[in-house]
C-alpha cells in the first residue's frame, strides 16, 4: 500500500529541508521512499501570465513593489470576474495535466512518499492570485483532491510570518507570507493537519515528524 506523507508551510517554514532529512533517514532505513516536490512550474498559463503583466499588471515587479502588485492584481480580477474563473480553470488545468505526468512515475516506484507544495498549496495560489474566498477555495481544493491519492499523514509546519521572512532573501514581502499562512490555517483546521513548531530546532522538527511517521505509518 503507498503510503503518502502531505507537509504544507509557507515559503521558509523549512518543508523542503524537513522532506529531505526524513527521505534520507528512511532510504538508510532501507525503506523504498522519495521526495517529489510538487510546484506548479507553468506550461498552459504561462502566456497569460505575461500578457497579465504587461496589461493589467503595467510590467509592476512584485518583488520590487509587492503591495502594488498585488493591489493592481486584485482591483483587475474583482472587476473581471468572469476572466479570473477562467485564468483559475486554465491554471488548475495545467497545474494537473503537469503535476500527474511526473508523479505518476513515482506512485509505481515507490512505497513511501513525502509530498511538497501539493495540490492544496496550488489551491492557495490561485485563491490568493484571483480573490477567492475560503468557501471556494475549499471547493477548489476538493475538485484538485479528486484526481489525486489521499494522503495518509498530513502535516503543517507552522512558523510566523516574520520567522519565514528573515529564512529566506527570494520571498516578496511579509505581506505575502501572511495572506498565505491564514489560508494554510484554514486547510490546516479542514483536513485534520497536525501541526509542528517549524521555529524550533531542525533536530527537534526533525524528530516530531519522525515519530508521526514511525507511529502512524510504519508500525501497521
Amino acid at each position: 500500500m503507498k503510503k503518502i506523507i502531505y507537509i504544507i508551510g509557507t515559503d521558509g517554514s523549512g518543508k523542503t529541508t524537513l522532506s529531505n532529512n526524513l527521505i534520507s533517514h528512511y532510504k538508510i532505513k532501507g525503506v523504498n521512499a522519495t521526495y517529489f516536490y510538487a510546484r506548479h512550474f507553468p506550461f498552459l498559463l504561462k502566456p497569460f501570465k505575461m500578457l497579465g503583466r504587461r496589461t493589467a499588471l503595467n510590467k509592476t515587479d512584485e518583488f520590487k513593489n509587492y503591495d502594488g502588485y498585488k493591489d493592481k492584481k486584485n482591483t483587475f480580477f474583482t472587476n473581471h470576474r468572469i476572466i479570473a474563473i477562467i485564468y483559475g480553470f486554465i491554471w488548475a488545468v495545467d497545474y494537473l495535466l503537469i503535476t500527474l505526468l511526473r508523479l505518476f512515475p513515482k506512485l509505481i516506484r515507490n512505497n513511501l512518499i513525502i509530498m511538497d507544495r501539493f495540490f492544496l498549496d496550488t489551491t492557495v495560489n490561485i485563491s490568493e492570485s484571483i480573490n477567492l474566498n475560503d468557501d471556494q477555495m475549499l471547493k477548489l481544493a476538493r475538485f484538485l483532491g479528486l484526481f489525486f491519492p489521499e494522503s495518509k499523514l498530513n502535516i503543517f509546519i507552522k512558523v510566523s510570518p516574520q520567522v519565514a521572512f528573515s529564512r529566506k532573501t527570494d520571498i516578496q514581502s511579509i505581506r505575502y507570507l501572511e495572506e498565505r499562512n491564514r489560508r494554510y490555517k484554514v486547510f490546516s483546521e479542514k483536513y485534520n493537519f497536525i501541526e509542528i513548531n517549524g521555529e524550533n530546532r531542525l533536530e527537534v522538527v526533525f524528530e516530531q515528524a519522525k515519530e508521526l511517521i514511525n507511529n502512524r505509518l510504519l508500525s501497521r
